[in-house]
């Protein structure tokens, strides 16, 4: 199991060389231009996951991209990008900084040592619980003003959004929070142990550590790996947070059942599992990138 810690003497803390401003407006700005990117994406699943019954995974996610674009045209695949932009720096920079300074702190110990890939696994589940805070009410204001527009078949002023959201007070800024730590947990756990391991497997493949080809195949691998673990949590958080009715995760779980199939769970896995191993794979190339233009 040690030989997944890295290449280099695990002793070493290449955090401690890290300058965080500098990490933080690198990462920032290559972040907004990802999630400018791959917005559109984000937003198709979203409308999968709230719509009822049974439906073809891929015909639909067509079907939708063309209704969009036919009503509302290219400025509707991008309604309230700059909301998720918003809240994307900040959680990224506190998610990506917690995970290492957690990380190298487990692997100093001797049990960490010998369990380098149980690190990487609790190291990412503690990053997510840091970073949830910051990001989960913008994540409900983004879903809402997705599906409202699509309800609405016109542009939804995000401010008549959050009106709504404040009349429910703080239960309703942080709705389905249980949710979405029991999809984004594991998956932030499984996200980083398959990219540690995976950088390493490829890394000693192509006899290459430091490459942005290593990172790109990497990312991708742990992006599509978390898509499909988590997706059957996820349609259910999407549900809870998008949709205003109070119903509890047991009804959401009996109401996909009841629309005919088990492939209900997999509502949006699509444009999900597009966007994942993507974001993902660019996500550790920039985060790579961002931390070695970093060092001091």
């Amino acid at each position: 199991m040690t030989e997944y810690i890295s290449t280099k003497n695990s002793a070493e803390n290449p955090w401690n060389t890290v300058n965080i401003k500098k990490f933080m407006a690198i990462g920032g700005t290559f972040s907004a231009c990802q999630t400018f990117m791959l917005y559109p994406l984000e937003l198709l699943k979203t409308r999968l996951q709230v719509q009822r019954g049974s439906v073809p995974q891929l015909r639909t996610t067509i079907d939708t991209c063309r209704r969009v674009l036919s009503t509302q045209g290219i400025r509707g695949l991008y309604h309230g990008w700059q909301w998720s932009v918003l809240g994307g720096i900040p959680s990224s920079g506190a998610y990506f900084i917690s995970y290492n300074i957690l990380k190298r702190k487990l692997l100093d110990t001797e049990l960490g040592q010998a369990n380098p890939v149980c690190v990487y696994a609790l190291s990412g589940i503690a990053a997510e619980l840091v970073s949830l805070p910051l990001w989960v009410p913008l994540d409900i204001l983004i879903q809402r003003i997705q599906v409202a527009t699509a309800q609405a078949n016109n542009h939804v002023r995000a401010r008549d959004v959050m009106r709504d959201m404040r009349k429910e007070g703080l239960r309703g800024v942080y709705r389905g929070t249980l949710a979405t730590i029991i999809v984004y947990a594991p998956g932030s756990a499984l996200w980083w142990a398959a990219y540690e391991v995976s950088k390493f497997s490829i890394a000693k493949y192509l006899h290459h550590e430091d490459s942005p080809v290593v990172h790109a195949m990497a990312g991708g691998i742990a992006g599509l790996s978390s898509a499909l673990f988590t997706n059957p949590l996820d349609v259910i958080k999407t549900r809870v947070q998008a949709n205003q009715k109070k119903h509890s995760y047991q009804e959401h779980v009996k109401m996909l059942k009841g629309e005919g199939s088990i492939l209900n769970f997999y509502k949006g896995i699509v444009p999900r599992a597009a966007a994942s191993s993507v974001k993902s794979a660019i996500t550790f190339v920039v985060y790579e990138t961002a931390m070695r233009w970093s060092k001091e």
